[in-house]
């Protein structure tokens, strides 16, 4: 069974904290110094500020106690000072410190004060700056006085009136609040707990809760809440991306406020979902959890700040139990447990042991979720680094039908609106702030040798598209990718996004409070939050005009996929995860040694914000695959898949040569062996037995016929049917459009025979994936092809690369839209296994072909041949309807396709097809191919795809 080493590393990384926070003195300093920077002390050794807190006139609870102990001398404490009478307050002046006061419900003042002013109030005698002072309590959060139960500005004020980020146990204060003063619209529920990280005060691990709010009229009513149609939220599920959690607080006050019109409006008949799932990376910033990452006998590190990560640091939008290939370093939670059936009620009993321990939250979270009955729309807010557009909207990897992609796209132009509405002025009103943020992240750049780093400064409110289209990268085992799975394959079948602000990643050890960054975070995902409601109580319907065309695919029982025909591997797993610290002008390798055609899977992860290049070299010393943070946005890293090491040591090298501070890289090594013939085992490697499945990429032109204005127009037909024939009507073609997504009797001269016929007899012939080679040995528009101008290449992604906008198959293709389907979904690991079928420009020029995209410098999309009833033509699509792939790990079973609304649209303008939406009924758009010229063999010079490979980070 997988992870034997880090359930290892997890026992001895609790025992080393706990022995150096009851170690001497010494210990703690140096404990210090590594979460604060080199040469950070103490105010008072840790002893005496023990002793000067206990001997204190003031009351100082234990919380605040140790925070003072543990904080450095240039950090500062947020501290609530609660005094005798009003007349207290007059004694500020003295602490030199900016206050907040109240009066109400008592006297108090709420600042951010140094060790050293802690200590001058601790202090005896006559002296005391405070000494009408009674109590000293730690307040973190937005608001000043929540821990007196004082709201003057609101439970969760506006960012602008906030002093802080709104923190975790601050914000269970005040959602119970809310609930008590509006019980018939705000329900909590306790979903589950998180792992927890170490808290050194009271020395033992500390789950917090997971917590559910849920927002509707009558929310007690159970069998109107059942009835409802339900939106979902996800806040903040990477804890230092703040502003779902910043958002989400603030909304569900305003509504139950009546600050939110229209949201308020619609909960007669939709419930809102509001999920908080990482507390732990929420009071990671708390300096009594050990939220660090190395931890030995002799060395500390740890952060005080909000981290990504749970207290077992997995990251938990990685482990979802999603369909296709799944990271066999990841930890899928699958509530119904190892046979994936569900034997009882809550979270099963075979759920594999070490489930239970790295991932309880997104167990208890997932299991929570599936009792929902009507749960239709959802989001996963997140943040990223910084963007040229403030928000992106991100659409998950999973299989969409034309109208599930309708209702996506439509949600994302009516988002464009909104959000350019609500922040637009912002990012006008607040330019020389972000001007301001682009130079700190420039000169951190800089600090580790990225001295061309070039920040971006917002522009423009909103874009959107695939995770590769808007962030460069692709993964597996998202929440969102999760959310939109159907529910009979373990998901929750939404319709699903994940938007992502900019600014909204830490880059360097702390994540500062910026009221105007805030400010317009929340503004966007207000914004966000209230389309996505509104869109579900709107209709989204998709129909295809076919302007009476007929096409036929032609079928082939060589692309279905079944469990049925699956033999395990006899197979074992081994990871690890290592934290490299790399000094200035320094490298550090770590090694693995790797049996003869293991598959190898190594994540590299920079911390804190920190930056380096990484290099994987084989046994040879060759290298086998580089990262840089160059060119990426943020301290992103990477992950390089291996499917057929060569035996022998690896080396895994990580390079700081021209950095002025030291860098961390946390590395993680899988290694997943099989012996004998096929793939690996999903139950020995992670636990889960395989799901049953059969998936054909057929099965998307059933569907796709479905939403066609005639449906009986779309025929499948056989290789056999070809061959003798059955696309002709004497001379003329039997179909106007003939669709070929295979290589399958590309052997056979009478099969390519019978395609050039229909080609000659003024056919349109689709050829997509593999079925791009039948050019190299067709005659007519493609004559001039040899097969040596056609190649398979693979890619992260399959994507078109520099476009010619103007070519009739990019008709309303937007230029951010490059991925024409996800690979994970249908197996492929993340790495550079992506198939596309690809062709020579100069090749193509030849044959006289016009050319609407290329990838690498290769045609991936074009057409061939005049389009008229004497002389018919060849559309060209490098990748498509790829097959799925058995090879890789895919417990949850694979899907059919993948095709994003890019590889649906360029398919639909190759057929001739017009799109079209309805919002209610209403017709609101139309997607059809386009009447622009593309001179013939001309490449695209609208973009140089040179160096864009798609080989991409994580």
């Amino acid at each position: 069974m997988k992870h034997d080493i880090t359930e290892h590393d997890t026992t001895e990384r609790l025992r080393a904290i706990r022995e150096a926070f009851t170690d001497s003195d010494a210990t703690r300093r140096d404990f210090l110094r590594a979460s604060a920077g080199v040469g950070a002390t103490l105010s008072l050794p840790g002893a005496a500020a023990a002793q000067a807190a206990e001997d204190a006139e003031v009351t100082v609870p234990e919380q605040y106690r140790f925070v003072y102990e543990h904080t450095p001398t240039e950090g500062t404490i947020p501290t609530l000072i609660e005094f005798e009478s009003e007349d207290g307050l007059n004694e500020l002046d003295a602490l030199d410190a900016d206050a907040r006061t109240t009066t109400d419900p008592t006297a108090a003042a709420y600042a951010r004060l140094s060790p050293e002013q802690v200590g001058t109030i601790l202090a005896s005698g006559e002296e005391r700056p405070l000494p009408s002072a009674t109590r000293l309590r730690y307040s973190p959060g937005s608001n000043p006085f929540w821990r007196l139960d004082y709201y003057p500005e609101g439970v969760f004020p506006a960012p602008e009136e906030s002093v802080d980020y709104i923190a975790y146990e601050q914000a269970l204060d005040g959602l119970r609040h809310l609930e008590t003063e509006h019980s018939d619209t705000l329900s909590l529920r306790s979903v589950g707990e998180s792992p927890g990280w170490y808290n050194v005060m009271d020395f033992e691990v500390a789950p917090q809760e997971l917590l559910v709010a849920e927002v509707t009229n009558d929310v007690n009513d159970g069998a109107s809440f059942e009835d409802k149609e339900k939106v979902l939220y996800s806040l903040s599920i990477h804890g230092d991306e703040r502003s779902g959690a910043e958002t989400g607080s603030r909304v569900i006050e305003d509504v139950l406020e009546g600050h939110n019109e229209e949201l308020a409006s619609l909960l007669d008949d939709l419930v809102l979902v509001f999920l908080y799932p990482n507390p732990d990376g929420w009071v990671a910033r708390s300096p009594e959890y050990f939220s660090g990452d190395r931890v030995t006998d002799s060395d500390l590190v740890r952060v005080d700040a909000f981290r990504r990560y749970t207290g077992t640091l997995r990251d938990m939008n990685r482990q979802w139990p999603t369909i296709g290939y799944i990271d066999p370093t990841h930890y899928p939670a699958e509530p119904n447990g190892s046979d994936l059936q569900n034997d009882r009620p809550g979270i099963d009993a075979d759920v594999p042991v070490q489930y239970e321990k790295f991932v309880p939250g997104a167990l208890d979270a997932a299991q929570s979720l599936q009792e929902y009955e009507n749960l239709d729309y959802g989001a996963d807010l997140h943040g990223m680094f910084d963007e040229e557009e403030f928000v992106l909207g991100l659409i998950m990897n999973t299989e969409y039908n034309v109208e599930e992609l309708h209702d996506l796209y439509e949600l994302n132009q009516y988002l464009d609106d909104n959000v350019t509405e609500r922040i637009g002025p912002l990012l006008e009103e607040y330019s020389d702030h972000w001007e301001e943020l682009a130079t700190e992240i420039e000169e951190w750049h800089a600090s580790f040798g990225e001295e061309d780093y070039d920040a971006a400064i917002p522009t423009e409110a909103f874009s959107y598209g695939t995770i590769f289209d808007t962030i460069d990268y692709t993964t597996t085992g998202t929440f969102a990718s999760w959310f939109a799975q159907p529910e009979e394959l373990g998901g929750l079948d939404l319709v699903t996004m994940s938007p992502e602000t900019a600014f909204d990643n830490r880059v360097g050890e702390e994540q500062e409070f910026r009221p105007k960054t805030v400010e317009t975070q929340v503004a966007a995902y207000e914004a966000f939050i209230e389309t996505m409601a509104t869109q579900a109580t709107r209709e989204i319907t998709a129909e295809i005009d076919t302007a009476d065309a007929r096409t036929a695919y032609v079928r082939t029982d060589a692309l279905r996929r079944s469990s049925d025909s699956l033999s395990f591997a006899e197979t074992s797993m081994d990871d690890r995860s290592e934290s490299v610290t790399v000094p200035p002008g320094r490298s550090e390798s770590l090694t693995v040694t790797v049996e003869e055609g293991a598959r190898v899977r190594v994540g590299i992860d920079p911390r804190e914000g920190s930056l380096a290049n990484a290099s994987l070299l084989d046994p040879a010393g060759e290298v086998a695959n580089t990262y840089s943070p160059s060119g990426t946005r943020g301290p992103r890293g990477t992950v390089w898949t291996l499917q057929d090491a060569s035996g022998g040591e690896w080396t895994i090298e990580a390079s700081n040569e021209n950095g002025r501070r030291a860098a961390r890289v946390e590395v993680t090594i899988g290694v997943l062996r099989t012996n004998g013939e096929g793939p690996p085992d999903p139950e020995a490697a992670l636990g889960y037995q395989q799901r049953d499945y059969e998936v054909t990429p057929f099965a998307f032109f059933e569907e796709y016929a479905t939403y066609l204005d005639d449906s009986d127009s779309l025929t499948g037909v056989s290789v056999e049917d070809v061959s003798g024939g059955g696309l002709l009507d004497g001379s003329t073609p039997a179909f106007e459009n003939v669709v070929v997504i295979h290589d399958q009797g590309a052997d056979d001269a009478d099969y390519v025979g019978a395609l050039e016929e229909y080609v000659a007899a003024g056919g349109n012939l689709v050829l997509t994936d593999s079925g791009v080679a039948h050019l190299g040995g067709m005659d007519g528009p493609a004559a001039e092809i040899g097969a040596d101008a056609v190649s398979e290449e693979t890619f992260v992604v399959p994507y078109l690369g520099a476009k010619n906008p103007d070519h009739p198959l990019l008709g309303d293709v937007r230029e951010i839209q490059r991925e024409l389907w996800k690979v994970a979904p249908l197996g492929y690991t993340i790495g550079d296994a992506a198939p596309m079928t690809l062709v020579g420009v100069d090749a193509f020029g030849d044959a006289e072909g016009t050319i609407a995209a290329t990838t690498d410098g290769l045609v991936s999309a074009g057409t061939l041949g005049a389009e008229s009833e004497e002389r018919g033509s060849v559309q060209v699509i490098a990748s498509l309807l790829r097959p799925a792939t058995q090879a890789n790990l895919h417990p949850f079973g694979l899907h059919d396709y993948s095709v994003s609304f890019l590889g649906q649209t360029v398919l639909s303008n190759a057929l001739g097809y017009q799109q079209e939406r309805f919002v209610d009924g209403e017709a609101v758009e139309t997607f059809e191919r386009g009447d622009g010229e593309v001179p013939p063999g001309e490449p695209p010079t609208t973009e140089n795809d040179e160096g864009d490979d798609g080989r991409c980070v994580e």
